[in-house]
């Protein structure tokens, strides 16, 4: 995701660099007509199929671009993306056209006419693997809507519609697929509160991240009156059905991403569907019911209000690719909630007064914020609780917010079973070393380059042999993939194991509350857990200055926090 926002600067800065000639603004104004005449032709037949046919590139396409030398296979694999893209992006528009209620009975479309384009050109950013085409950071198409009756009701037609093409490609052949479509303005009064904060919201969530509240996302105020219901009746499957997906939703959207072939049978992945939820998502809630049990605050009877929510926006890859808040993902969110009661608690104290909810990371699904990780108490009133109840609460409130152990606990004693061995390891046996310890998966994305950083750390220090135990531990099902992998890639410089089965669920991953990959522990010689500063990415820029790469700087981070144990340990 940081490398998606730095290559969106850069395409910012490139704005800045010189335009083109009159030849190429007549061919620009040449493509944005036929793309205009796309856009209405989609509304009208409403084909998804047809319009990605004609926004995503062919194969020839692609190969009059290609840098001389690349594998035909390379080729067809962005071919075969940038339809599925052009493909979501189509039905995306058309789902805002179905909201808004256009329809071809009610109302025709033509493109604006306007002058000459302005459009900056750049070449800096691969469209796939060794593949370099023009694009633009954004397109402006305006139609105009003429209702097709004279009636009252379809006079709110009538008016401009803009929509933003973001990063375009200028194809000999025209425009194709970059990035996201979306609606950037409609006539007043056509879209419902819900909409119109999605249309302002999307143009300008890819670089500034405006902050979510629930004044302007009522799918946000929803989600915090589920957690109303959920801490005044104390019921788990109150939060069940309001905040998370059901295994025929989940099902239909793994569906979408994954063809039914590629899937293991239904009942299976219901199986271990319901397993998970129940384990990771659940099992919260019922810790944050019975805390209020212990405690004795009893809400059924109080006015509880919510106050104000907040959602940090992080994974905003759907925007960019596709115009969509669906898929787009919160971590964390904040919900502070008033409560007026007279009652007491067990302990005698009143209970009325802020509570607040914190919540691990949450992801919009259609018009919905779906949790997926851990809920736990952020905040009880002022005296409501002990010392040792507030510890408790740090702690879980610790694990939420940065989905693994706060530093200083003492690690799990986990086991795992190495993989060049097939020997059951304990972790305790590293006791006396630094330790390293990374949560990974061959099927991870985001895992792939801290691994490969992680053969080098020997290599940078030397001295830290003897002193250092470098160990990964695979969530992978099967452990004979991970040995493929690890062999493929020559990646023996580090202690590789397997967590087991389970993946998440797996005695290794719970014991050190492992919810998302990739997820890294320093453990000091003691065998407490240590803090790891996330560093700034190591940036790549061209002759002009523009960001063309960013690289996590994961063994730098790793000296930060090893080299003063290690230099400690010597002193000893």
């Amino acid at each position: 995701m940081l490398r998606t926002q730095l290559l969106v600067m850069s395409i910012c800065l490139c704005l800045a660099s010189a335009g083109w000639g009159a030849e190429t603004n007549g061919a620009i104004a040449k493509a944005n007509a036929a793309l205009g005449r796309q856009l209405i032709q989609l509304l009208e037949t409403q084909d998804a199929e047809a319009f990605a046919n004609q926004f995503s590139p062919s194969l020839a396409d692609l190969e009059g671009v290609a840098e001389p030398g690349t594998n035909p296979a390379t080729i067809k694999e962005t071919a075969t993306k940038k339809r599925a893209q052009a493909l979501r992006i189509s039905r995306e528009l058309l789902d805002v056209a179905s909201r808004l209620g256009l329809t071809a009975e009610r109302v025709r479309f033509q493109v604006k006419a306007e002058g000459a384009p302005r459009v900056h050109l750049s070449n800096d950013v691969p469209y796939g693997k060794e593949i370099y085409v023009p694009f633009t950071s954004g397109l402006r198409v305006v139609l105009l809507g003429e209702p097709v009756t004279d009636t009252k009701a379809d006079a709110k037609f009538r008016g401009e519609y803009e929509l933003m093409i973001y990063w375009p490609r200028l194809f000999p052949a025209g425009w194709r697929v970059g990035g996201g479509v979306w609606w950037n303005r409609v006539p007043d009064g056509l879209a419902d509160p819900l909409l119109e904060w999605e249309l302002a919201f999307i143009p300008t969530a890819p670089t500034n991240k405006p902050p979510i509240t629930i004044t302007n996302d009522p799918a946000l105020l929803a989600l915090g009156n589920t957690l109303i219901r959920v801490i005044k009746q104390r019921d788990v499957q109150v939060f069940a059905s309001g905040a998370l997906l059901s295994f025929d939703e989940a099902w239909n959207y793994l569906l979408k991403e994954v063809p039914a072939d590629e899937l293991p049978p239904k009942a299976e992945v219901r199986t271990l569907w319901e397993k998970k939820r129940e384990e990771l998502l659940l099992n919260p809630v019922r810790t944050l019911v019975a805390q209020m049990d212990r405690l004795g605050i009893d809400l059924s009877r109080a006015d509880v209000t919510l106050k104000e929510a907040a959602a940090r926006t992080g994974h905003l890859s759907p925007i960019v690719q596709y115009g969509s808040l669906d898929g787009m993902q919160a971590n964390p969110l904040t919900f502070k909630f008033a409560v007026k009661s007279d009652a007491l608690s067990k302990a005698g104290k009143p209970i009325a007064g802020e509570y607040s909810v914190l919540v691990g990371r949450a992801e919009r699904k259609g018009r919905r914020w779906i949790v997926w990780e851990a809920i736990a108490w952020d905040k009880f009133p002022n005296g409501l609780v002990g010392p040792k109840e507030l510890a408790e609460m740090e702690f879980e409130k610790y694990v939420v917010e940065h989905g693994k152990l706060p530093p200083g606990t003492v690690a799990p004693d986990i086991q795992f079973t190495r993989l060049d061995t097939g020997a059951r390891v304990s972790l305790a046996a590293f006791r006396g070393k630094v330790v390293v310890l990374e949560y990974w998966a061959t099927s991870c994305g985001p895992c792939q380059d801290p691994m490969a950083q992680l053969q080098t750390v020997f290599a940078r220090h030397p001295e830290w042999k003897g002193r250092v135990e470098v160990i990964t531990v695979s969530l992978d099902e099967n452990p004979d993939v991970v040995r493929a992998h690890l062999a493929k890639r020559g990646w023996n410089q580090t202690l590789n194991g397997w967590a087991g089965a389970g993946e998440f669920l797996s005695p290794a991953a719970k014991a050190f509350r492992v919810e998302s990959m990739p997820t890294t522990y320093v453990i000091d010689p003691a065998g407490k857990t240590v803090d790891v500063k996330r560093l700034r990415p190591e940036v790549t820029k061209d002759a002009k200055g523009n960001v063309i790469d960013a690289k996590l700087r994961i063994v730098d981070e790793l000296e930060a926090a090893v080299v003063p144990l290690v230099d400690a340990a010597r002193l000893r």
